[in-house]
């Protein structure tokens, strides 16, 4: 990278600088019906929550995540209000000035003045110094993970995992500014963004899931480190058909942001209440209680025993076969979209672009590209071409006919695995 006082993060990828510019991002879900705001995120955070030092990061990471997951053809591109709206800030807040902009970490006055004036001389090389864009910046810089970390990777068919010290998240960030019809109206910034391939290859193969509701609601109280780490919990025991673990008392203290001044009793009743308000406010249910620990008499070892836990193997094999479907499903419609994007440049960057892409797909053209857009999707999310693959590639393909929507062809959302894990989950 150059020095700090010359860095301009701002991307100069062609894919990255003409993203529909000056029109509406209109999204896959318009055309869907509302579903829960469930997602997938990088297991690495959760473990490595504390080393988020940047609130609004975390908020940036699962909103890409979502995004990703439901925003198929406006994922790489953010409208800071919609941000605002769907993670719960205030847009007012998000374009603060940051006290301490990492960008502007130490440089001398002069250094900080020249890309000030950079910045004046040619607004795309952007001064990232608000609460929001500070976010951005702290995901484009390697993130170091005190706990470490894993990356998934698939060799011959199977998942494997490197130990990690580090992660970035983002590879690259830029704005463009967008003007109302007819050139009038107040400049509106939009952010692109391009995700890692860490950050993808882990959102598929090395994540949790979790509620957009449950982290805003939990962040407005204080909860939200808390919440991840019991999604942590909850996730590793339900590998092991597991639903009932002590915990450490003073590494709950801490992440419910108890007063170290409290004398333990008193600790007690607030770890009581915060999980009393994890149990209302998020989508996990569990039964929490002390109990009492080695030769003490007192009952001051934390026990939770969650509720939605698998009973059986083959409880956790559907579970986790229909979150492979949902995964395929995703990866199949970035697939497309993007094999459509490069045959199909002015068909794609035009108003009618998701008509152009459904009769695009449902047609004979392009079928060699298409099918190699199936087999990208497929070792995407199950590491080979098995034994099932050839099935279902031709299955696909034989049910587009007659298809008259993108939400027919693309089943597997959310909706669909909600309902699935109902019927395997034991509340």
């Amino acid at each position: 990278m150059t020095s700090k006082a010359n860095q301009n993060i701002a991307a100069n990828d062609h894919n990255d600088i003409n993203v529909n510019k000056n029109q509406k991002v209109k999204t896959f879900m318009d055309l869907l019906e509302p579903i829960s705001r469930s997602y997938r995120i990088d297991k690495n955070m959760a473990f490595n929550i504390e080393d988020f030092s940047e609130n609004v990061a975390r908020s940036l990471v699962i909103y890409f995540s979502f995004s990703y997951q439901s925003n198929f053809f406006g994922f790489g591109t953010f409208d800071p209000e919609d941000f605002g709206r769907v993670m719960g800030y205030d847009l007012s807040y998000l374009q603060r000035k940051h006290p301490n902009p990492l960008q502007l970490k130490g440089l001398s006055k002069e250094e900080v003045a020249a890309l000030e004036e950079d910045e004046r001389m040619n607004p795309q090389n952007r001064l990232f110094d608000s609460i929001l864009e500070n976010a951005l910046y702290f995901l484009t810089e390697p993130i170091r993970f005190r706990k470490g970390g894993k990356v998934a990777y698939w060799q011959d068919g199977n998942r494997y995992y490197s130990e990690i010290g580090s992660f970035q998240y983002l590879k690259s960030v830029s704005c463009q500014f967008t003007r109302g019809k007819g050139g009038k109206g107040k400049d509106k910034i939009l952010y692109n963004y391009t995700v890692s391939d860490d950050f993808l290859s882990n959102m598929n193969n090395f994540y949790l899931s979790g509620s957009i509701q449950s982290h805003v609601a939990l962040r407005k109280n204080g909860l939200d480190n808390l919440y991840f780490y019991l999604k942590n919990v909850q996730n590793s025991m339900q590998a092991k058909l597991e639903n009932e673990k002590l915990l450490n008392f003073d590494e709950l203290v801490s992440l419910a942001n108890i007063s170290q001044n409290y004398n333990k009793a008193d600790k007690k009743k607030y770890l009581k209440k915060a999980f009393k308000t994890i149990n209302d406010k998020s989508e996990m249910k569990f039964d929490f209680d002390f109990v009492a620990g080695g030769s003490s008499r007192w009952k001051y070892v934390p026990k939770i025993t969650f509720h939605n836990s698998f009973i059986t193997q083959a409880d956790l094999a559907k579970y986790q076969e229909t979150q492979k479907r949902v995964i395929l499903s995703q990866c199949l419609i970035h697939e497309f979209r993007s094999m459509f994007q490069q045959l199909q440049p002015s068909k794609f960057y035009h108003a009618k672009r998701i008509d152009n892409f459904l009769s695009w797909l449902v047609s004979d053209a392009h079928q060699k590209e298409k099918q190699l857009a199936y087999d990208n999707a497929y070792l995407k999310t199950y590491g080979s071409l098995n034994r099932y693959h050839e099935e279902g590639r031709r299955t696909f393909f034989f049910s587009l006919k007659g298809k008259a929507s993108l939400h027919e062809i693309f089943h597997y959302t959310h909706e669909s695995i909600d309902k699935e894990v109902r019927e395997v989950y034991y509340y």
